[in-house]
């Protein structure tokens, strides 16, 4: 196995010289800081520029998505307003049409109740017997 060689080039104050070790370099302090903390820093920064790249692509794709299906939402209630409007008149119109007929059998039900000796006492919110009643007899 071949054993590799690194060469530093020293550059001080005008002058510049080579140094060759025999085995690769693996960290360089200059003034008591190692120099490879910048080159790790590079290498986060890298992979985090990355990841931020991905997430910006990811974020603009569902903005893009929710702006399209707000703006077809929008196109389509624009294009159908009079269905729309038809068939809320038509739902109205069948809900006040069974409003009025629970309205008429309510009333049917509380003359009936009456005749019987029954009122509906709006304090108590209940139905009240009245005393000494008799019901009448039919025909």
């Amino acid at each position: 196995m071949e054993s590799q060689e690194s060469t530093v080039t020293i550059l001080h104050e005008a002058k510049e010289w080579e140094t060759q070790f025999d085995e690769p370099v693996k960290e360089v302090w200059v003034d008591g800081k190692k120099l490879n903390d910048v080159h790790d820093l590079t290498l986060k920064t890298d992979s985090m520029t990355s990841i931020i790249k991905v997430l910006a692509f990811a974020a603009t794709f569902l903005a893009i998505l929710a702006v399209g299906g707000m703006g077809y939402i929008g196109f389509w209630l624009a294009n159908n307003k009079e269905q729309i409007a038809l068939h809320m008149d038509t739902t109205e119109h069948r809900f006040s049409k069974k409003i009025a007929q629970l309205q008429s059998s309510n009333a049917k039900r509380g003359n009936k109740l009456l005749s019987l000796g029954w009122f509906w006492d709006n304090k108590a919110n209940d139905w009240q017997q009245i005393g000494n009643t008799i019901p009448k007899a039919s025909k």
